[in-house]
């Protein structure tokens, strides 16, 4: 499991949201050329990037970076970065730094979102205290709130249910929680389906035992970026072989009666203790059967990515 520099605050939260372990920036290597660092190192050519989010408010962030993938939650999945327009706005200029974009085959500024499924956890579901409105979903979608596993009318422990609190908490409710999708409209130009997208599935965040209800809860959210205007080519996951397997049962394309939407999507994996490690981990069995494309390693005190399709 990846160190977190926020990891004593999960004792706060331990019943419902516990704090993930979400990706953190990469300090470029003495003499510039991209985040390098502690841990073995490595010394391929490949332009590398990082990953940035709240905890880097303020920072002075590096130009050399080819690509920045940019937390768009504040640790949690029901809060948010408050820092997200000026680290898109740092991200998006990576795209003037020669060379280096294409070379990595990254596109310069990406997103990463925290998941979660808190269950039939009354206070953590989207919809007051009544239990009866199914938000986004059901505005989108239709009055009843039928899913692919059948109809959710409440908060209940159900992969219908699941499937609407994961579309919700991408797509957005209303004021109170406002959703992925719609907190990135109010911090940017751009739309959703301008940027390639990371589900960060970790197990230090609140998941239920019954994995079918945990897979629901996540395609629901591949559900609402595909609504927001998102390919599906651009959305992927954040998470190790173990983790994955864990959370979700380790599904196949036909693991469940409805069909697996998480099935082939891409990977951005971490683990490695230094960027030769990283580039290793880009040979990794795929864990979700799609295609590795991003590889983080672990460096003091950050983290950096190496490009695995450049």
């Amino acid at each position: 499991m990846r160190r977190s520099r926020l990891a004593a605050a999960a004792v706060l939260l331990p019943a419902v949201m516990a704090l993930t372990s979400a990706p953190a920036w990469a300090k470029p290597a003495p003499g510039g050329g991209g985040p390098g660092g502690g841990g073995g190192g490595g010394s391929s050519s490949t332009p590398t990037g990082l990953d940035v989010s709240y905890p880097q408010c303020g920072d002075s962030l590096p130009s050399s970076a080819a690509f920045a993938i940019v937390g768009l939650n504040g640790g949690l999945a029901n809060d948010y970065n408050s820092c997200l327009s000026a680290e898109l706005t740092y991200a998006q200029t990576l795209t003037g730094t020669p060379g280096l974009a294409g070379a990595s085959g990254q596109p310069p500024a990406q997103l990463y979102v925290n998941t979660a499924d808190p269950g039939n956890t009354v206070s953590d579901w989207p919809y007051g205290s009544s239990g009866a409105g199914l938000g986004n979903y059901a505005s989108q979608q239709n009055a009843t709130g039928t899913t692919p596993y059948g109809s959710c009318t409440s908060y209940q422990a159900s992969p219908a249910c699941a499937y609407v609190y994961g579309y919700d908490m991408v797509a957005g409710v209303n004021s109170t929680i406002i959703g992925d999708v719609k907190y990135l409209s109010g911090q940017t130009t751009f739309g959703a389906g301008s940027f390639r997208w990371w589900l960060d599935v970790e197990t230090q965040n609140s998941w239920v035992s019954n994995t079918e209800m945990n897979v629901a809860d996540l395609q629901g959210m591949v559900a609402a970026l595909g609504y927001a205007g998102v390919a599906s080519s651009q959305v992927g996951v954040y998470s190790t072989a173990s983790q994955w397997n864990t959370i979700t049962g380790t599904p196949t394309a036909a693991a469940y009666s409805v069909s697996n939407t998480l099935w082939g999507l891409n990977e951005w994996v971490t683990g490695a203790r230094g960027q030769s490690g990283a580039e290793s981990n880009c040979r990794q069995t795929p864990f979700t059967g799609g295609k590795i494309v991003v590889s983080q390693w672990f460096s003091h005190p950050y983290d950096g990515d190496y490009s695995c399709i450049g």
